[in-house]
């Protein structure tokens, strides 16, 4: 597999990253998603001194690091596409055979159905339904997990699919399957309109008996599938209280000879631009719905600034307190009151862009065919109830489930700013 340094030398205009990204392959390896971009850029900044030009040089240090980061995003988009085409490239060729095989049975029903004597009517149902069963196999529902192609939430590092989680949190090692639908699940769908096209046309009537349990394989399929990547939908984890206050500690400073305390910065200030998000996410193709806080925490009015080190350097405990307090009533009035809400928003929103309807649409076709009712779909869908987004509410502040409850409580509980994104 290509390195990231081979990467840039092969996209015009990251040519000149090349080499400085190759001295600092290991730094870059540690941090390479989607919202480790910010740090890598920086980790490389402080390995190869750049981050030694004082003060005075910090704008044009920043846009370095913007410019390393805009550089290592595009690396690792090539290398994810690299990644993807791979193992496409494989999947899609053994597919192409069985999928062949329905769609040419159903060209040839249309093209001699006036002429049955011409059709090898045995023949056909035998192939189709071996090409289903084809399709339907294990090793066509799987992938392997790359790191660096995972999703990545700013709180918690890569994340990886249901199957892999680990109950330490460890990431699995590198060569790992895991179930994926990306690439089978739309060929399942193609082969299995036309293996019901071909039942329809030569054998309609014996459907619901002689068909019953192969039409019920692939409904249990389909189910079995819609609830995988339901279950693989995760929403960005709510930063803690912690992560977004600044951090007290005893400092000597150079730039405050007199300071006693410095603050360095918070989790959240550390991750930059993509530190304050919330949203969802499909964990096997990246599918996402995510937007930035409408406002940000508070950050110090009082001591010197140390723009080098980016931390501040004080001597009065009390303004310390107060900014506290003002971050934890940001906290709760931003991030505790509104983030399951918002969160559940986006994990709607994906959802509905996953065509996850049209897959229980099908399922309930085949339940039908067969003379079964049909059935509703599972678990929360991208359908609002009033239920569900009580629910979304934090218990010590939800109301109850009546409408008048929930009007009042938006209007005492939200102030307009608060509801930005909601």
């Amino acid at each position: 597999m290509a390195k990231l340094s081979e990467l840039l030398e092969k996209e015009d205009g990251l040519k000149k990253y090349a080499s400085t990204v190759a001295t600092a392959e290991k730094i870059i390896g540690t941090a390479s998603g989607v919202y480790g971009y910010y740090q890598s850029a920086k980790a490389i900044g402080e390995a190869l001194g750049l981050w030694d030009s004082g003060p005075s040089e910090f704008e044009l240090l920043a846009q370095a690091i913007a410019d390393l980061q805009n550089a290592i995003r595009k690396s690792f988009e090539a290398l994810n596409l690299q990644l993807k085409s791979e193992f496409d490239g494989l999947t899609k060729k053994l597919l192409e055979e069985p999928l062949a095989v329905l769609k040419g049975a159903v060209t040839t029903l249309d093209q001699h159905w006036d002429e049955p004597a011409e059709m090898d009517i045995p023949a056909l149902l035998q192939d189709t339904v071996s090409a289903m069963y084809q399709i339907t196999g294990g090793s066509y529902w799987k992938r392997t997990f790359y790191k660096e192609a995972a999703y990545q939430d700013p709180w918690t590092g890569p994340d990886v699919p249901p199957d892999l989680e680990a109950p330490n949190g460890e990431l699995p090692e590198a060569g790992a399957e895991h179930w994926d639908y990306l690439l089978a699940l739309p060929v399942f769908l193609g082969g299995l309109s036309c293996r019901v096209i071909v039942l329809r046309m030569l054998d309609a009537e014996d459907i619901p008996t002689d068909y019953r349990g192969e039409l019920l394989g692939y409904a249990d399929t389909l189910r079995e599938t819609y609830e995988k990547i339901v279950a693989g939908i995760h929403t960005l984890r709510q930063p803690t209280h912690e992560e977004v206050m600044f951090q007290k500690e005893r400092f000597a400073s150079s730039v405050a000879p007199l300071a006693s305390y410095t603050l360095s910065q918070s989790r959240w200030e550390q991750s930059g631009p993509l530190g304050g998000l919330y949203g969802a996410y499909d964990v096997r193709s990246t599918v996402a719905s995510v937007e930035g806080y409408p406002t940000q925490p508070p950050r110090p009015w009082f001591g010197t600034y140390d723009a080098l080190y980016g931390t501040w350097h004080f001597v009065d405990k009390g303004e310390l307190t107060a900014l506290r307090d003002a971050v934890a009533a940001w906290y709760d009035e931003e991030i505790e009151r509104l983030h399951g809400l918002r969160s559940l928003r986006h994990w709607k929103r994906v959802y509905s862009s996953l065509s996850l309807r049209l897959i229980w649409r099908v399922r309930n076709e085949l339940l039908m065919l067969i003379g079964l009712p049909s059935e509703a779909s599972p678990g929360p869908t991208d359908l609002w109830s009033l239920r569900e987004a009580v629910d979304a509410i934090p218990a010590e502040i939800r109301p109850d489930y009546r409408l008048r409850a929930i009007t009042d409580f938006c209007k005492t509980a939200y102030s307009l700013t608060a509801l930005q994104g909601v």
